[in-house]
């Protein structure tokens, strides 16, 4: 999972990753995983630790228009029907893109930018 947290100007994230959890409890089973479940190789934390922290000081140098090429190639969810939490509320539609901006572009009949504080997928 990615925590965003958001104040005066600045951003601080958070990134979750499942890498050696082999069982989950009965009410989380459906939707999350880990590393070791989806890959039964033997897997390095220190490694891939390392790894990911060469990809996000590289990524942390890029202009952010280049970091929307990426973004938008390989986004999650594209074509997938979603609610996202918003200060109006709860908005369920399908997930267009992104702007510009970052904020996500949302059809639910018509085409909406959201900024979402949370995003939940819902099952087909």
């Amino acid at each position: 999972g990615i925590l965003v947290e958001t104040a005066a100007g600045a951003a601080i994230m958070g990134i979750g990753i499942n890498v050696l959890q082999c069982d989950f409890p009965t009410d989380l089973r459906t939707q999350p995983t880990s590393l070791v479940l989806c890959d039964s190789k033997c897997l390095d934390v220190d490694e891939l630790a390392d790894t990911l922290l060469r990809h996000l000081f590289s990524a942390y140098e890029l202009p952010f228009k280049e970091i929307l090429v990426r973004w938008r190639k390989y986004m999650w969810g594209l074509g997938r029907k979603v609610t996202v939490v918003t200060e109006e509320g709860p908005q369920t539609g399908i997930i267009c893109g992104v702007a510009d901006d970052g904020a996500l572009e949302l059809d639910d009949g018509r085409l909406r930018i959201v900024s979402a504080e949370a995003i939940n997928v819902l099952r087909d």
